[in-house]
């Protein structure tokens, strides 16, 4: 068992002063050893690249069935959390909402839940620091790694969820 382990350390590590230094601190050895010797395929450095293969053909499916048309079997399940319960969760209406997105009906997608167009606009802003980064080597703020801007977020689904299954007028707007 030992031998094999310092076969595998000098054989992968090359003699990396960081890998030797870290070689005292325990499980970040390990970490970064499985780091360095995965990045020597290329391949799996654009692994990410893959995930837009089942990104696409869900977007085109929502793009093309309507899940307030269809019935509620197939990939358009009714939510667990209405049925047993009959109070909308705060994902209820997503589904909905994605269609309208992706036929650029905002205001629709609004009205069926606001939190999904929210997450869109996170994971767009996301989408655009890494790219900002990795191909234009720009600079960029981000405000979601902030421990305030996480509990907004959570304090806002919250209250969101809470306000969309009261019974009153204004509110009663918010449920899909």
């Amino acid at each position: 068992g030992t031998y094999w382990s310092y076969w595998w350390f000098f054989t992968y590590c090359n003699n990396d002063v960081n890998l030797w230094r870290s070689l005292y601190s325990g499980h970040e050895f390990w970490r970064l050893l499985i780091i360095k010797s995965l990045l020597k395929y290329k391949y799996l450095k654009y692994g990410y690249l893959l995930l837009l293969i089942p990104i696409y053909f869900l977007a085109k499916y929502y793009y093309l069935n309507d899940p307030e048309v269809t019935n509620a079997g197939g990939l358009f399940p009714k939510c667990p959390f209405y049925v047993l319960t009959n109070f909308h969760c705060p994902g209820c209406g997503s589904q909905r909402a994605i269609h309208d997105i992706l036929h650029f009906r905002i205001i629709d997608a609004l009205m069926h839940n606001v939190t999904i167009v929210i997450v869109v606009i996170l994971l767009l802003s996301k989408i655009y620091a890494f790219l900002s980064k990795k191909f234009f080597k720009q600079y960029y703020y981000n405000l979601s790694h902030k421990a305030y801007f996480t509990y907004a977020i959570l304090v806002f689904v919250f209250a969101y969820w809470i306000l969309r299954n009261l019974p009153y007028y204004p509110f009663t707007e918010l449920a899909p």
